[in-house]
């Protein structure tokens, strides 16, 4: 189990990304007592890789641009 700043390192993300992504649940995480977070590095790495869309890609980013370009009319 690795910190968000060791996990961070491992797979290239900055500890708030990390922090951001287990609070919004993209990312397992496990929560101790004292409220710091802990990761499983293969966890993550499959969740990354099996929804990488959605942890680069903001829905509300891509639902205001296709707005904005006539697409589905």
């Amino acid at each position: 189990m690795l910190t968000s700043t060791k996990l961070g390192k491992e797979i290239g993300l900055t500890k708030k990304t990390v922090n951001r992504l287990a609070k919004e649940g993209r990312i397992p995480s496990i929560v101790l007592p004292s409220g710091h977070r802990r990761f499983n590095v293969e966890e993550v790495k499959a969740a990354l890789s099996t929804d990488l869309a959605s942890v680069l890609i903001d829905p509300a980013e891509v639902t205001q641009r296709d707005a904005g370009n006539g697409e589905g009319q």
